[in-house]
């Protein structure tokens, strides 16, 4: 089951935990320089948030999974910050994500059964929540999923640009639930080269095609790249998993 979510308080509380967490501006962002004026309650929210470790309270309060007194006012207090025209961007997004819930029904299926083929997936979330924000550049962004193994659900938000489409975003939807469905079945790859191992499947991977999802391919060539290539140019997914695969072609390999 998919809920795609859309609110003030959404849209800025992802944000901000990008903003705190994600690996391209955590180590260079220098938040001292935007503690001034409107912007310094929001980083100040932010310094909040990660001095108490807040963030889970908070993703579950907004999603509906707890009902925890003090992030709901922390929530009620990000809904008041100003976005400017927040009302348009917001139907735009409610307009996406109808096309995107629409795409998701129709590949739910498809997912799963070249998915079992692939990897050894057996268990999938019960409840999976997307939360979908703006990107006002180019493009869609991912952020890393929150994922509760004890009561199977996940997290996922896509920021969604100018040039995106339902196909492009559901490609990085299947790349960033993939990082929780091999967590939910013990699916176990070095953390180094997780994030490379995945990004060849999708988005715009080898997966991306099989799925239609693409007709091109755009992935950096690297260690795992070419024994993927011959994986999926071969049709091994109707004989053995990937994981089976590179064990018996890459015996020397640190997988």
């Amino acid at each position: 089951m998919l809920k795609i979510i859309i609110s003030k308080k959404a849209e800025i509380l992802a944000k901000l935990h990008d903003l705190y967490h994600a690996p391209q501006v955590q180590e260079n962002l220098p938040y001292h320089l935007l503690y001034m004026g409107d912007f310094s309650e929001l980083i100040y929210y932010g310094y909040v948030f990660e001095k108490y470790s807040l963030w889970d309270k908070l993703f579950d309060t907004l999603i509906g999974k707890k009902n925890d007194y003090e992030a709901k006012k922390y929530l009620e207090n990000l809904d008041k910050i100003y976005l400017h025209r927040w009302d348009l961007i917001e139907a735009e997004l409610s307009v996406f994500a109808e096309k995107f819930s629409q795409l998701y029904n129709n590949y739910d299926e498809k997912v799963r059964d070249i998915l079992r083929k692939i990897l050894p997936i057996n268990k999938y979330f019960d409840e999976e929540y997307l939360l979908i924000g703006f990107n006002p550049g180019r493009g869609v962004l991912g952020s890393v999923p929150r994922i509760n193994l004890e009561e199977k659900y996940i997290i996922n938000t896509l920021f969604i640009g100018i040039s995106t489409t339902p196909e492009k975003s559901l490609d990085l939807y299947i790349h960033e639930l993939l990082h929780g469905l091999m967590r939910l079945n013990n699916i176990n790859i070095p953390e180094e080269v997780e994030e490379e191992f995945i990004n060849t499947l999708c988005p715009e991977g080898y997966l991306s095609k099989l799925l239609g999802l693409t007709e091109t391919i755009n992935v950096s060539e690297g260690s795992l790249q070419a024994y993927i290539h011959s994986y999926f140019e071969e049709k091994m997914y109707e004989k053995m998993d990937l994981l089976k695969y590179l064990e018996l072609k890459a015996k020397n390999h640190y997988m």
